[in-house]
């Protein structure tokens, strides 16, 4: 089984496919990227991402401003065993497949209406692959057994086959039934998508039904501009973590949404650190991330609407089934091009909230012998994808046992 971790003092959230580890005493799940399968010995993994959040009274009380975050569900097994503020999801990788196995692995059964496009958590289970994608279909699973995961909803990938034939428009009534289901989402966090002062902002992936690590886009933070910005500095306190987190977004929009090359932003961030002599990102301060914002805004026009951006971001995700790079994959794994690829909406968690906060990966055995151990490792105040680009050298995970016990033993239960 692996993970990906994201920490923030004490608790466990799993949203997604990545990991990532806030270490002050709480944990905190961020959506990350698949790691990746690699053939056992023994056993298969599972790929989950979860973030820890705190849940005294203090730290609920100095997060109940994060978009997505408001006092979590305690009627759920995991809840009541360790109290509110835990989010947990995971994703079973597929056991690797050659081109003479991937037919016989694609999903063909649906239990579910075909004319219905958008699905909350609770609407589908793990049989509905075909239909929602593998980490839709995981994650739809994992809520209705009770495991706390961050609320979110999945276009079906029956719906990125109609887009191509609307396309570049989205299939008509689409926005509304997904609107239906962000109202509803709403609810559940006390957030609202599109408000500066009490925003609610996303995570858009892509999920097919077969497995396609790093093929198809992310966009992360979604819902994010300079008023939202703003905003949530002054509530948090914390402007750096904010404007890092700005600052990853209209890089990641601009690349998937825009076609923009991430090595534009990246040259840009380089030769500012050059000239503050700064050696890591972890030098940056608050004032360097927001000057990084005002740059990168020089460089790309990411539209200030959120409900602007997730329209977008959807079409995107959609387009990316058919980029070169997914056609030559499939080509190469026989993947049928008929699956389609669903996309995942789901409410975003931070590992950059602060030296509290962090990413990782984590595994339930060794994934090069098949021991049955636990292996992995993480990074402080980071997002998952810091750790899959080799931006900065995680520690191993057995320094967060000693760093923080109770959270790594927080992390073994999980």
């Amino acid at each position: 089984m692996s993970y990906g971790i994201t920490s923030h003092r004490r608790h466990l959230i799993i949203s997604s496919s990545y990991t990532s580890i806030h270490s002050d005493s709480d944990v905190k799940l961020c959506p990350g990227r698949n790691p990746g399968t690699r053939k056992m010995k023994t056993g298969t993994s599972l790929a989950a991402l979860f973030c820890v959040l705190g849940t005294t009274e203090a730290f609920l009380g100095r997060v109940s401003f994060l978009p997505g975050i408001r006092n979590l569900p305690t009627d759920t097994p995991v809840a009541r065993n360790h109290g509110p503020g835990i989010f947990m999801s995971t994703l079973k990788s597929p056991e690797p497949a050659t081109a003479q196995t991937q037919h016989a692995q694609a999903p063909t059964s649906l239990h579910v209406s075909d004319s219905k496009r958008v699905y909350l958590f609770n609407e589908g289970r793990k049989e509905d692959k075909a239909l929602l994608g593998g980490k839709g279909a995981n994650l739809a699973e994992m809520s209705n057994i009770g495991l706390p995961v961050p609320p979110g909803f999945i276009i079906s990938t029956a719906t990125c086959l109609q887009y191509f034939d609307s396309e570049p428009n989205l299939p008509s009534g689409l926005v509304e039934e997904y609107m239906a289901a962000i109202k509803t989402i709403e609810a559940q966090t006390g957030k609202e998508f599109g408000n500066p002062e009490n925003p609610l902002l996303f995570s858009v992936r892509s999920g097919a039904a077969i497995s396609m690590p790093g093929m198809l886009d992310t966009v992360l933070s979604l819902g994010m501009n300079d008023e939202v910005a703003v905003a949530l500095a002054r509530k948090s306190g914390n402007p750096r973590w904010v404007y890092d987190t700005y600052r990853r977004f209209l890089q990641m929009f601009s690349n998937v949404v825009l076609g923009m090359k991430m090595e534009v932003f990246d040259d840009l961030l380089v030769a500012y650190k050059a000239s503050k002599e700064y050696r890591s990102d972890t030098d940056m301060q608050a004032a360097d991330w927001e000057e990084m914002v005002r740059r990168y805004k020089e460089v790309t026009t990411v539209p200030a609407d959120p409900h602007e951006q997730l329209q977008l971001a959807i079409r995107a995700v959609f387009s990316s089934w058919m980029t070169p790079r997914a056609i030559k994959y499939r080509q190469y794994n026989d993947i049928p091009e008929t699956l389609g690829t669903g996309v995942t909406v789901q409410s975003m968690v931070f590992g950059n909230m602060g030296e509290d906060s962090g990413t990782g990966v984590a595994f339930t055995r060794n994934p090069s012998t098949g021991e049955n151990v636990h292996f992995g490792e993480y990074l402080q105040n980071a997002c998952g994808e810091d750790v899959v680009a080799g931006i900065r050298t995680p520690e191993d995970l057995t320094g967060l046992k000693a760093q923080n016990p109770q959270l790594y033993e927080e992390l073994l239960r999980v």
